[in-house]
């Protein structure tokens, strides 16, 4: 009756036998034998029903999936794209056909899988109540991914990136009482979690939630595929005949595939899958054929206007500039000097570029110069001393409005007083600061330029250059009292 009417059939043979097996135990006990008949009955009964809701219940699922995906072109044919197929992305979300299978299972009833379970505690995991050993081969519970979709997860642990582990997407997690943050399980040997269990093992397994992002180029979300043929799993079934078994992202939804990720285009208005290589780590935007890379330290941003959204300039030095960028000559400026001098007349020399290496695309007409506002003009040049200005440099002052006065004074400079309608700003030769001159009084509204760069998305956790105490060192924070952002030095910043 089990092997031809299936799981509904346990319960009426239930009902049929019962007087047999009364009439049957009251002989045995006669020859003290009772204990026997019912241990023996109750093993058959627990293989046929373990048995045929393993087979019932797969043929349950598969009728369902094939609904789901039948076209003219075949039985699977709505289910074949993973990228544009809303009919698959169903299917290993779990919001098609598992809630059929999860029934054909309970429809056993309670107490026959409760029988089940312990007749199959070889093969189940005692830690989770899952089938997962007998089913993937051996694990760890790092392996368990469920984690993975928590805010505060570390990528750095994440099992689906590169070859981490044997990956594998607890579907019964909340009936078993799943706790990331404790790697345990608290409600493994409940009736829920047996129920999802059986379910679980007819389903099968995705090594990571459908929905994970794969931003990493070598992340990976597969369906999970049975070490023995004869465990055949719905999905893996659902797998080989979508002909992606072995594509690493067979089980993900219609999200980006590996190494991609979402992007808003205002253009179409609509969300696009683009290289996660064409971000920098402050998130921005930046392909390498129409924007250039500043790295700082671990940190790479990309030089881009954040008002028109083209590409910055690069100045002499090979720091960003996001705002103006002089030309490669300017009146007065003679890069090659070693000494002071205040001539603005004074024939201009060339300003370099800079020749170090460059990630992405330098706009010809954006590279070398300074990073410097259109108006600026040449004042002097002096040697530099102290810590604030540095040693062995030489400082050229600009001042970003109009000058005047040359009355000769026996003040700086040079016998000349010299008044800026706007800001001074120095630039050092040789190690290519922008900084005001140190006024020991307050003069009105001078603001320091700022260079900066970001150590994530969102503009958050900015680092700027500041004088403190006695050195340069760069900050984060916006209290007087700012920390310490990071150990090296950046070679390049932004500067705006």
């Amino acid at each position: 009756a089990l092997s031809i009417f299936g799981v509904e059939a346990d319960k009426t043979v239930k009902q049929m036998c019962s007087e047999v097996q009364t009439a049957c135990t009251a002989l045995l006990d006669t020859i003290e034998g009772g204990q026997d008949w019912n241990t023996g009955m109750t093993q058959i009964a627990a293989d046929k029903t373990y048995d045929a809701i393993i087979k019932t219940c797969r043929e349950v699922g598969k009728s369902c999936i094939i609904q789901s995906c039948k076209s003219i072109s075949g039985n699977f044919g709505l289910c074949e794209n993973i990228q544009t197929s809303v009919n698959r992305k169903a299917i290993v979300n779990r919001t098609a056909c598992w809630e059929e299978v999860l029934e054909c299972v309970e429809s056993a009833g309670i107490d026959s899988i409760n029988a089940i379970t312990d007749q199959q505690k070889l093969f189940i995991d005692e830690q989770n109540g899952a089938f997962y050993t007998k089913l993937y081969g051996t694990y760890d519970i790092a392996d368990i991914t469920n984690d993975e979709l928590e805010t505060d997860f570390d990528e750095t642990k994440s099992c689906i990136i590169g070859e981490n582990g044997n990956c594998i997407y607890d579907i019964c997690a909340s009936e078993c009482g799943f706790d990331g943050k404790n790697q345990n399980y608290t409600s493994a040997t409940s009736d829920k979690c047996q129920i999802c269990r059986l379910a679980e093992k007819v389903w099968g397994n995705c090594e990571a939630h459908p929905a994970i992002s794969l931003q990493n180029e070598n992340s990976h979300n597969k369906i999970k595929i049975p070490e023995s043929s004869e465990e055949e799993t719905l999905l893996s079934w659902f797998a080989k005949n979508t002909n992606t078994e072995k594509l690493e992202d067979s089980c993900r939804d219609t999200s980006c595939g590996p190494g991609m990720i979402s992007h808003w285009d205002p253009t179409t208005q609509s969300s696009v899958c683009v290289s996660r290589t064409d971000f920098t780590d402050d998130n921005e935007m930046c392909p390498l054929d129409a924007f250039w890379r500043i790295q700082i330290g671990n940190f790479n941003n990309c030089c881009k206007s954040t008002t028109s959204g083209e590409a910055g300039y690069r100045d002499s030095f090979g720091n960003c500039c996001l705002g103006n960028l002089t030309g490669r000559t300017i009146n007065g400026v003679n890069w090659n000097t070693t000494t002071g001098y205040s001539n603005p007349n004074a024939t201009p020399t060339m300003l370099p570029i800079n020749t170090n290496e460059v990630t992405g695309t330098v706009p010809e007409n954006k590279n070398g110069g300074l990073c410097l506002p259109e108006s600026s003009k040449f004042v002097m040049a002096f040697p530099l001393t102290g810590t604030y200005y540095g040693n062995n440099d030489i400082g050229f002052l600009f001042c970003t409005g109009t000058t005047e006065g040359t009355d000769p004074t026996s003040t700086f400079p040079s016998g000349k007083t010299v008044t800026c309608n706007g800001n001074y700003i120095i630039v050092t030769k040789n190690t290519g600061k922008y900084i005001l001159p140190n006024y020991t009084e307050t003069l009105g509204n001078i603001t320091q330029p700022t260079t900066n760069f970001y150590r994530e998305a969102g503009g958050q956790n900015v680092c700027e250059l500041e004088y403190k105490e006695t050195a340069w060192q760069w900050l984060k924070g916006t209290t007087n009292d700012k920390e310490s952002c990071e150990n090296q030095t950046p070679v390049n910043w932004l500067v705006e």
